[in-house]
C-alpha cells in the first residue's frame, strides 16, 4: 500500500489538505483522547489508534483518508506547520508520475 503521484508534481505543490473534522479526526488535549480511547472495543484497538496517529500542539491527529497510506522513507513531501493550508503536504522537490509518495516519520512528535 501507498500513494502514488498520478501527474508530475513539481516542488512546492501542495499534495495533501489537512481538513479538521472532515478527512483528520482531531482530539483536543488528554481527556478526550482518553474519553476516545475508552470507546474502542479493545487494547489492540486502542493501540492500533495511537500507533497511526500524531500530536501537535496538544491536539491528537489522526488522518481519515488516503493520506494515512503515506509510507516512511526518504521524504519527497514535508507538512507545513504554517501557511495558508496548516498541518498540509507540500511536495519538498518535483516528484514523477508514478513515483510513491513518502515522508519521515521521525519528524513528528507522537502522543507518549
Amino acid at each position: 500500500k501507498g500513494v502514488f503521484a498520478l501527474e508530475d508534481v513539481a516542488r512546492g505543490r501542495l499534495v495533501w489538505k489537512f481538513v479538521r473534522g472532515e478527512n483528520v479526526q482531531s482530539l483536543d488535549g488528554e481527556k478526550a483522547t482518553r474519553q476516545f480511547l475508552a470507546t474502542l472495543d479493545s487494547d489492540s484497538c486502542r493501540k492500533d489508534w495511537l500507533d497511526h496517529c500524531y500530536h501537535s500542539g496538544g491536539t491528537v491527529n489522526y488522518i481519515l483518508d488516503c493520506g494515512k497510506l503515506v509510507n516512511h522513507g526518504e521524504q519527497n513531501i514535508r507538512v507545513v506547520e504554517d501557511g495558508t493550508h496548516p498541518l498540509s503536504s507540500y511536495a519538498i522537490k518535483d516528484i514523477k508520475k508514478g513515483d510513491e509518495f513518502l515522508d519521515n516519520y521521525g519528524s513528528y512528535e507522537y502522543p507518549a
